[in-house]
């Protein structure tokens, strides 16, 4: 995995960096990405409004995530990752995990966003679109449960020329490799002559030609697979293990 090599992100790669538990995590997260952003030449618009929007999603983290006097050391952990997917279109998405698995909606008063709402419409406002799922920490020596909350921008003019497209077998390995230091132990791999799958508990992901994943997300109904290109996936990884974490502890997810 990448740490903050962000012109790399278009060609497979996922940055990730460590926050601190504390109130310096904003303004790293900040430091982090303008690097990052910086080195890939990205217009100063856009660096800006990334730094304020992941600026707004660390501090959210911080407040509501690992906050207060009930969270154990262990769990106080708190990470900015970064990527690149090209579906539903060219987008870079930026994540900001914390170990609290739910979600409390900011409530609204007046047509206003009330006092602790207001960061997350600082979000919505600067990007093309924000959400959050169950997923568990990239970082550290043991994954750790929790919650992503996302933000994405559009990434044209940012990527760079296409990396060749893996083999199924080889992308299948590179999935279940990623899902694995995730926690999902049981996750294993089994080749066929043009695909690949990949099985762990309630779910089967394909990896086909002409260079997609493929997974049932409604058993019993007409169109009921998800299709991801091979370009996708650290987006693939992380749905799979969003989809892992809601059968551990049911609920809903991403806005």
């Amino acid at each position: 995995m990448a740490h903050g090599h962000l012109p790399d992100l278009v060609l497979g790669g996922c940055s990730a960096w460590p926050l601190p538990a504390d109130e310096t995590s904003a303004g790293v997260a900040r430091a982090h990405l303008r690097a990052a952003l910086t080195a890939a030449r990205a217009p100063r618009e856009l660096v800006e409004d990334v730094t304020l929007a992941a600026s707004e999603l660390v501090t959210h983290g911080l407040r509501h995530g690992i906050g207060g006097a009930a969270a154990a050391p262990g769990r106080r952990v708190l990470e900015l990752w970064a990527y690149y997917r090209i579906t539903p279109e060219s987008q870079f998405v930026f994540k900001v995990f914390d170990p609290k698995p739910e979600w409390s909606r900011p409530a609204k008063r007046d047509g206003t966003w009330a006092e602790n709402g207001r960061g997350i419409a600082v979000v919505d406002a600067l990007s093309a679109g924000w959400g959050w799922h169950r997923t568990r920490s990239r970082l550290g020596p043991l994954p750790v449960p929790g919650k992503a909350t996302w933000f994405c921008v559009p990434g044209t003019g940012m990527c760079a020329r296409p990396h060749p497209r893996p083999l199924p077998w080889e992308a299948a390995v590179v999935l279940r490799r990623l899902l694995i230091a995730r926690g999902l132990d049981g996750t294993r791999c089994h080749h066929g002559s043009d695909r690949s799958v990949v099985t762990m508990r309630g779910l089967t992901v394909w990896s086909e030609p002409p260079g997609v994943f493929r997974w049932r997300v409604r058993p019993g109904t007409r169109d009921a697979y998800v299709c991801r290109p091979f370009a996708d996936l650290h987006d693939v990884a992380d749905e799979v293990v969003c989809h892992y974490e809601r059968g551990v502890v049911p609920g809903g997810d991403v806005r």
